[in-house]
């Protein structure tokens, strides 16, 4: 997770997390190290973002790094991938998925 959050994040680029759980948490932890200027969509652990969710939250943030856990294991939620990354496609943004492969839905 380290290791992608540092290759994908500039200091003081927006960075979106949607965070539902414990891994989204760290991630969010490493961003600021990285000095990126995070935004956070909460939901309670273990609950997911619906497609229409995560597009809206990417289209207002229009955030130069999206990050989200495909598969928490601290709650067991599986997260679609499917809008989140055409949103973030669409809005110009990197990608990154925590926590699982493969990675054909971001593809």
């Amino acid at each position: 997770m380290e290791a992608a959050v540092a290759n994908f994040v500039d200091p003081g680029a927006k960075f979106a997390v949607f965070a539902n759980g414990y891994f989204s948490d760290r991630l969010t932890e490493m961003a600021k190290r990285q000095g990126a200027s995070v935004v956070r969509f909460e939901k309670a652990w273990g609950e997911v973002f619906t497609d229409d969710e995560a597009a809206e939250f990417i289209r207002r943030e229009k955030p130069k790094v999206v990050a989200y856990v495909h598969a928490e294991t601290s709650t067991g939620a599986l997260q679609s991938g499917r809008a989140i990354c055409a949103a973030a496609h669409d809005a110009g943004a990197r990608r990154s998925r925590i926590a699982s492969l493969p990675l054909a839905e971001c593809l």
